[in-house]
This record gives C-alpha cells, sequence and structure tokens, in this order.
C-alpha cells in the first residue's frame, strides 16, 4: 500500500469515539500543548490525522522512496511526542514539516553510510580472496 498510512502511529483502537468529538475544534497548538502537559496520546493521533498526508508527501520529495519515507514519518512522530513539552508557540506546521525534513536527511546518511560500507566490504572480500588464492596476478609496472 503506497501513501501514508490511515492508522495511528501509536496503535490501532488507541482512542475513544467521545476523545475524537473533543480533539476535533482543538488547534494545533493545544494539541501539542496538550501531549507536551498531559502527554495525551489521542492529541498526538489527531495531529498526526490532520498532517499526515502533508508529511508524508514531504517525505516522498525529499527520500523518492516509499519505505525511507515512511520510516522518517514513523520516527518523526516519535520526535514529536518526545520534544512536545518543550514546543514553544509558533507554527505547528512548520515545526512538524522541519522534523520529518531532519529525519529523512538522517536516514539518507544513514542509507549513504551503509550503502558505501557494504560495498567496501564486499570490495575488500573480493581483494582478499584474489590475494590469497593466487588467481589473479597484478601486473607490474616496469619503471
Amino acid at each position: 500500500m503506497h501513501g501514508p498510512e490511515a492508522r495511528s502511529p501509536l496503535g490501532p483502537n488507541s482512542r475513544s469515539r467521545s476523545a475524537e468529538c473533543a480533539l476535533g475544534t482543538r488547534s494545533d497548538a493545544e494539541l501539542l500543548q496538550s501531549m507536551g502537559r498531559q502527554r495525551d496520546e489521542s492529541a498526538l493521533e489527531e495531529l498526526f490525522r490532520r498532517y499526515q498526508t502533508r508529511l508524508y508527501n514531504q517525505a516522498m520529495l525529499l527520500t523518492l522512496d516509499h519505505a525511507l519515507a515512511q520510516d522518517a514519518l514513523q520516527e518523526s512522530m516519535l520526535k514529536v511526542w518526545d520534544a512536545a513539552p518543550r514546543y514553544v508557540d509558533g507554527k505547528p506546521q512548520a515545526w512538524l514539516l522541519q522534523i520529518v525534513s531532519r529525519q529523512c536527511l538522517s536516514l539518507l546518511r544513514s542509507e549513504r553510510v551503509r550503502k558505501r560500507y557494504s560495498a567496501e566490504a564486499r570490495e575488500g572480500g573480493e581483494a582478499a580472496r584474489t590475494e590469497g588464492g593466487g588467481e589473479q596476478v597484478a601486473e607490474q609496472d616496469p619503471a
């Protein structure tokens, strides 16, 4: 399934109908304050529902990879939860987009490093096989 998942970042069935109705009218800043002060999981879910498509699109724009975009979105929501107590008044959407963008860049760096070490390990394995096995002999430069 492509695109942002329509499920809560906290798992299925973790919110009540009364909580949904009450949260539907709160501003983004109020949701963040509720997350920060009362550790209100339903506030995180509402914020996720409001922005999941926008945040996923930002992640896809940066990563060009569905799996990395999904990982970035999930990790970002955990960071939002952790950072909510420190959120100060501002522009919640910009704050969320910034978190997702930074998470994408971090995942891309990690992916690039993983690929580089994987390639070096493969090349190192080939070099060890050719040196020890005598299968290939490098030509010497007649100087």
